[in-house]
Order: C-alpha cells, then sequence, then structure tokens
C-alpha cells in the first residue's frame, strides 16, 4: 500500500525461506546463489531452480537469479523464466563506477 516492494533473499537456502513465502506478502525472490553459480554443469542444480521458479511463478513473484558468471547459466536462466539477473557476467563491483565520475 506504501508503494514498497519486498523481497526474500537466499531463496531456497532453509525451511525459513518456505515458511515466509506463505507467512509473508512478498514481491519478490531471489534464488541462492549456490544453486545459481555453474548452474549449466549442474543437472541437480538446474532441477531446484526450475523447481525454485515454478514455485515462485505460481505465488505470482519476480525472480532475481544472483552469481550469474557465465553466457551459458545466463541463458538457461532466461529459458527457465528467471526475470532478474545479477552477477559477475553482467558486470564486477567498482570502487569508482563510470557513472560516479565527474564528465567536467
Amino acid at each position: 500500500e506504501l508503494g514498497c516492494t519486498v523481497s526474500i533473499d537466499d531463496f531456497g537456502a532453509g525451511y525459513t525461506s518456505f515458511r515466509n513465502l506463505q507467512m509473508m506478502h512478498v514481491d519478490m525472490v531471489k534464488i541462492d546463489g549456490t544453486f545459481v553459480k555453474g548452474l549449466s554443469t549442474s543437472p541437480d542444480n538446474q532441477v531446484f531452480v526450475r523447481t525454485l521458479v515454478g514455485l515462485a511463478k505460481s505465488f505470482d513473484l519476480l525472480t532475481v537469479a544472483e552469481w550469474v558468471e557465465s553466457e551459458a547459466d545466463a541463458q538457461l536462466l532466461q529459458s527457465m523464466g528467471i526475470d532478474y539477473f545479477q552477477g559477475f557476467f553482467f558486470g564486477e563491483p567498482e570502487l569508482e563506477p563510470d557513472w560516479s565520475k565527474s564528465t567536467s
């Protein structure tokens, strides 16, 4: 009602994620990076992430994948229906990003 968005971080990492999903009115879940890192080479994690995405979508929640480190992982996540991506594949943290530098 206030215009705020609420997210659950590290979704899938423990029972509390599922309890919170049921109890709280969240808008988005961020899939735990331990399941995302190296996803394209891990059939077990692929099943797990696909299941988490399906669960989130059944509650009409947006999804974020963290720790995305390769194009193969990003493409696979996109095919699974992930809404947002975060990770070194898209850019590494910087102490002085270009946008913070003066242009004059």
